[in-house]
């Protein structure tokens, strides 16, 4: 446990009232969402392998059930105006893991400037614009499901970003991303990596197009290392039946072991009646360092007890093992385990928003 980190968060909450008794002149607000699910995962086949990490659980088909914290969190953010229409923006996020004895983890973290021309923020650590721009188009996500645990979508949160994000014309957002390289030990650039991406949402559609190159040291072909990514994704909703599709294009590789491409695509769809929501999804991977295609699938219930209680079950399958929390990929250190094995799961969970 990050001692330091828990006891910053701790201190934060024994704050909250005094927080909240300040809100009219600070603008501060406390918030926060708690999601556990209890699955049983089977894994069905280990032919898929490609990197010498664990598969959970160890044995060929054999059942495992686990309890699981995914994405929970707690959050700080607040503005504070400073004339003329320009105003200070800041949040400060923690992980929460509800099944290890709280342990607090990083997740978005920004200081920041946002006017009428836009916003422009600092960020310690901050979801990517290409992370964000399909996020919505994910109907399982943070679950067993979720599309970067069985399908494979890529992912990250960026440290050491400068994210500039546009305000809205006719529908129509613009966002950009540069992050230094300082933690990679190669880069030493401002703008060593970057994110792209530019959404449209009106009459209940919305579109994204996105680019993300996460390669390191392009300028020096010895250390070159391949990760760039394009996707588009659309959602439409009609009354109560909404149905989405996201394609990616990956390409990945270094000059010693060449560049592989790896082409995702998911299609779902979900319809609500009263405070229960039906949704299903499909999704193949085709992945040039594979031998054969991933496929994944997943159908599930949710039922809302209130705006902000909510309960769901789901069984999904995938060639891929399914990992526990689904909470993003940080981009200096991926979570890899999601190339190994195929398998199958049961899961229900709650969450809780406050």
């Amino acid at each position: 446990m990050n001692k330091k980190l828990l006891a910053v968060a701790v201190a934060a909450v024994m704050a909250v009232p005094a927080v909240n008794a300040n809100a009219a002149t600070g603008n501060v607000t406390v918030y926060g969402k708690l999601h556990a699910s209890v699955d049983v995962v089977s894994v069905d086949d280990q032919t898929q392998r490609l990197l010498p990490l664990p598969v959970i659980p160890a044995v060929t088909g054999e059942d495992e059930t686990r309890v699981t914290s995914r994405a929970s969190r707690l959050g700080f953010k607040g503005s504070e105006k400073l004339g003329n229409g320009l105003k200070a923006v800041w949040k400060l996020e923690f992980g929460v893991d509800l099944t290890d004895g709280g342990v607090f983890s990083n997740r978005d973290h920004y200081l920041g400037l946002a006017s009428d021309w836009g916003t422009v923020l600092a960020a310690g650590n901050i979801n990517t614009p290409y992370k964000n721009s399909t996020g919505k188009m994910d109907f399982f996500g943070d679950t067993l499901a979720d599309y970067n645990n069985t399908i494979g979508f890529n992912d990250v949160r960026a440290s050491n970003a400068l994210v500039y994000i546009s305000p809205k014309f006719n529908g129509i957002q613009v966002a950009g991303a540069i992050v230094s390289g300082e933690q990679t030990g190669v880069n030493d650039g401002p703008a060593d990596q970057y994110s792209l991406a530019v959404t449209y949402s009106g009459n209940g559609l919305m579109l994204a197009a996105a680019y993300e190159d996460l390669g390191l040291d392009d300028a020096n072909p010895a250390n070159n290392a391949t990760n760039e990514k394009y996707r588009f994704g659309a959602m439409y909703k009609m009354n109560a039946f909404k149905v989405a599709a996201v394609y990616e294009s990956h390409d990945t590789g270094t000059v010693a072991t060449g560049t592989t491409t790896a082409d995702r695509f998911q299609v779902s769809g979900a319809y609500t009646m009263g405070n229960n929501t039906i949704k299903a999804m499909y999704g193949q991977e085709d992945d040039e360092a594979k031998p054969n295609s991933t496929d994944g699938y997943a159908i599930g219930v949710d039922h809302k007890f209130s705006k902000r209680t909510m309960v769901y079950g789901l069984y999904t399958s995938s060639e891929r093992a399914l990992r526990g929390e689904s909470s993003g990929n940080n981009l200096n250190a991926p979570n890899t385990a999601i190339q190994n094995g195929s398998a199958d799961g049961f899961s229900v969970g709650m969450v809780h928003k406050f």
